[in-house]
């Protein structure tokens, strides 16, 4: 046999002090790309997302490390990662085309800035 007193004063204290947050529906759908890649262990991933939203702040809505590892098959003092990016216009559908050349934009970049291989 078990007994317990529930406070529902405090529970509904709680859950009264919380306001609901909405977010409009977007017009337009977001596309999501994943972009994975090695990269020397000495870039913190605060400075490679930074130099992803540098492409396009407006279009770019969110740079997400989903994966991060080191293995014996990549090579010493390096790192594979993996972001998912969240893409969205305010005023277009982003097509394909246009999406591929943005990537390869953030490609281009991060080869340049960081020395990243494709993986």
């Amino acid at each position: 046999v078990f007994a317990f007193d529930i406070n529902l004063d405090k529970i509904f204290f709680l859950h009264k002090k919380k306001n609901p947050e909405f977010n409009a529906i977007p017009k337009y759908p977001p596309v999501l790309r994943d972009i994975s890649f090695i990269i020397p262990n000495e870039y913190k991933l605060a400075e490679i997302k930074e130099e992803i939203f540098k492409v396009n702040r407006k279009l770019i809505k969110k740079v997400i490390v989903f994966d991060e590892y080191t293995d014996k098959s990549i090579k010493n003092g390096y790192r594979s990662l993996t972001f998912n990016l969240i893409l969205s216009s305010d005023t277009k559908t982003l097509t394909d085309e246009f999406v591929n050349g943005l990537i390869q934009k953030i490609i281009k970049k991060l080869q340049t800035r960081f020395n990243i291989e494709m993986r």
